[in-house]
Parts: structure tokens; sequence; C-alpha cells
């Protein structure tokens, strides 16, 4: 997190460096986040325009005809915008104060008018209720969890009491920008004061505070939406950290493109396909509970799609130190019986074939062992090892030269950031290594 934090710290400085932007790109920015931060917190919530419709709804305004989208979507999605240019002002407005009042009135202004939504009695019996924009919940809106729990909100009568506390929390609390804004988010999101409407309400106020602390809005992506949903399961579960996290990590996305637009460089890029493909990939391979178990096709994918790109991303890197090095010696190695002679590309193959036998792997280990400074006599030894160990509910890598360990759950990606880091850090020690031989 302290990682996270420095380099949330460092993009501002960047960005502030680079402002005031001029006008046109001031402009092209806004209208960029304001496209994603509409449709996809709509999205999220099932709105069924698509990313296309909405880029036609915001062009064409009032002369945009959907198609296979009920006029409902259309009227929220127009709302959605009004609420988001509403929160843009107010950022920037030092006499606003944020209150109940206006929390209210921003719920409403993105329900647009009262309607019926399905629901489920206390007995589990499906009804409707009626939902009231702007109106603090009279029934509980508890949610089952896909493991069967119920989470509870906050009681319908104890709401008035919490959204208060809620304010003087705000109004008190100076931490980190960051950590407020997700705070903000989960601390409401808890109460769950409307009958419909948190999530978007909730993510317009962590929006808020952000601006008006001079951030750019965070995006949360319909995509991303499993591991969105994931981070506040585990907040729940008292890991409010993990949340924290994720909105940390949005963060830094959107000063990274705040800062390209600041350069006066392109930001509408085409989208990234295999991104998609990637978010695809693991929210179809995700296990809707908390702590899925290990599973033989999981643990392939990692291998071949994480694992051994990660081995071979550190065998590349340090190329540039055998130059120097009498002797480099680099090979895959695991808990299984391997023939010396194979090459690594037999020993990948016989890793995945294992899974599939009555002896998988639950261990894969990238060896390396370098001795003697070229050239001279000097002594140098140094043997470490970068692996994987698959254990029943999550896999954990480790480095034994850097000391570095990551546990990871298995409906969750490796941070290819913190593997970017480990390998700097194996870098900077082995280089030391080697000055301390030459002394």
């Amino acid at each position: 997190m302290e990682k996270l934090i420095g380099n949330i710290n460092y993009l501002k400085t960047q960005l502030d460096s680079l402002s005031p932007m001029s006008e046109q790109d001031e402009s092209r920015l806004w209208q960029k986040f304001r496209l994603l931060w509409n449709y996809n917190s709509n999205h999220i919530e099932g709105n069924t325009l698509t990313y296309g419709q909405t880029v036609l709804l915001f062009k064409l305004g009032n002369e945009f005809r959907p198609q296979n989208s009920p006029l409902k979507d259309v009227l929220e999605m127009k709302a959605h915008d009004v609420a988001v240019h509403l929160i843009k002002s107010y950022a920037v407005d030092s006499n606003f104060k944020l209150s109940e009042k206006f929390i209210r009135e921003l719920n409403e202004t993105i329900l647009v008018e009262a309607y019926h939504k399905e629901a489920k009695t206390s007995d589990g019996q499906k009804t409707f209720k009626k939902i009231l924009p702007g109106q603090y919940k009279e029934l509980p809106n508890h949610v089952l969890l896909p493991n069967g729990d119920i989470f509870r909100y906050t009681e319908p009568g104890d709401v008035t009491a919490e959204m208060q506390s809620l304010m003087e929390w705000y109004r008190s609390d100076d931490g980190l920008p960051i950590i407020k804004a997700a705070a903000l988010h989960y601390k409401f999101i808890t109460i769950h004061p409307f009958d419909d409407g948190n999530g978007r309400t909730a993510r317009l106020l962590m929006n808020y505070h952000l601006m008006r602390e001079g951030y750019p809005p965070i995006i949360i992506t319909s995509e991303d939406k499993a591991n969105y949903y994931y981070a506040l399961r585990q907040a729940d579960g008292g890991d409010i950290d993990a949340f924290i996290k994720y909105i940390a990590e949005q963060l830094v996305t959107s000063l990274t493109l705040a800062i390209k637009a600041a350069k006066g460089e392109e930001i509408e890029e085409p989208e990234d396909i295999d991104r998609r493909l990637s978010i695809l990939k693991k929210q179809i391979n995700s296990i809707s509970k908390d702590a899925p178990l290990r599973e033989s096709s999981r643990v392939k994918e990692l291998l071949a799609q994480e694992v051994f790109p990660i081995f071979e991303k550190y065998v590349e890197s340090l190329k540039r130190f055998e130059d120097v090095l009498e002797h480099s010696e680099k090979y895959l190695s695991s808990d299984i019986a391997i023939d010396g002679k194979l090459s690594v590309d037999q020993r990948k193959i016989l890793f995945l074939k294992s899974l599939d036998g009555n002896e998988p792997i639950s261990r894969v280990i990238q060896v390396f062992n370098y001795s003697g400074i070229r050239n001279t006599a000097i002594n140098f030894n140094s043997k470490w090892n970068v692996e994987f160990n698959f254990n029943e509910d999550h896999y954990l890598f480790s480095n034994t030269l850097t000391n570095k360990s990551i546990t990871v759950k298995y409906n969750r990606s490796i941070p290819q950031n913190e593997i970017d880091s480990d390998i700097k850090e194996t870098e900077r020690l082995i280089l030391q290594k080697i000055e301390a031989a030459l002394k």
C-alpha cells in the first residue's frame, strides 16, 4: 500500500507540474472521463445502453433514438450525466459543503422518477416494492451473497442517524484524499440508505471528494465489476485496506490518463482487446466465493499465462549480468521428478501434463546459479530461486534473493507492478553482490 500511495503522490506531483492544461486538452480529457464515468457506472448496475449508444446519446441529445434499450435506461443515463456535471461544479465551489440534503438530491437526480422494482420478502417470496428517488428506505434492503449468506445493511430505522454520523466523520476526517474517498464510498455502501441507486451514488460521492482535492475522477469499469465486488466483499470481511488498494489502483490509471492529456498526447486510444479478454477470462474462471479452491484447469491457466511469462521476464532482464560472470546457469525445476536432459519447453509441457495425472505439480521453480567473475580468480557464488507454490486456497510467489512473497487467491491475477518492482530489486542486489566481491 505504501508504494501505491507513493506512486499516486508522484503522479499527482507530475500532473500538477503540467498544470494548467490548455483549454483544448482539459476539454478532451473531461469528455473522456465524462463518457467513461457515465457508461461504466450505469452499466455496472444493469443499464443496457452500449458504449457506442452512450457516445451517440451525448452527441445527439434529444435526437437520439434508442434501439433494443428501454426508455428508462436512456433517461437514467442522461440523468446520471446531470449528476456528474453537478459533482464537477460543486467540487470546485469553495462555498459548497457536502450534506445529507445534497446526497438525497443526488439520488433523486439519477433515479429520475418513482418506479417499482422486483424484490424478495423476508421468507424469500418474490414481490415488488416502490422506489422513491431521494427518499431513505422504509424496508430492509439486505442482499443475498453468492455463498448463500445474507449481508445486512443498516436497518431503515437507523439510516438517518448513520447518515448524520457519516457527515460528521466526513467533516472531521483529514486523511489522505484517496483513503478518505475510498472510505466514504465504503461507509456509504454499508448504510445503503436508498432503495436503489446506492452504488452509483457512492461512486459519485467518492469522485466528488477526489475532484475537490484536485485529483481526476476514477473509473470503475463494468468489465472489472467482479474484481470491484470482490474488493467490497473483502472489506465486508474486515479487510478495508483491500478495497482502498483497489480504488487506489484505479486512481493511478486516471492520473496516468490525465498526464497524457496534459502533455498533449493521444488519449482516444483503440480499445485494448487483449486487456478486455484478460478481464473476461478472469471473470469466467473466477469462482463466486471468497476463497476458491485449487483446480487443475486454473493452475494450467496460471502456468501458461502468468507463471512461465514471469519466469521469462526474470531470465531476460538478468541477461545483462552474464557479460561479467564466469558461469551462469538457469533452469526450471519442480516438485516432481524431471529428466535433466529436458529442454525448458519440454519441462513446461511436462509440468502442464502432470496436472492431468496422479502426481500433479504443486511447486515450480526458476533456479539461478551464478559463479565466478569473468577474467578474474575472484570467488563469487550466488544461487537463488523464483518460485510459485500452488496451495489449496491460494498460490504463493516468492523470491529467495529478495525475500519477496506475494499471496494471491485463485480468482485473482498476480499484480504485475509488484513483479516488475521485484525484478528491479533483484538486479540491485546482484549488482551489489558483484561490487562487494570486487572490493
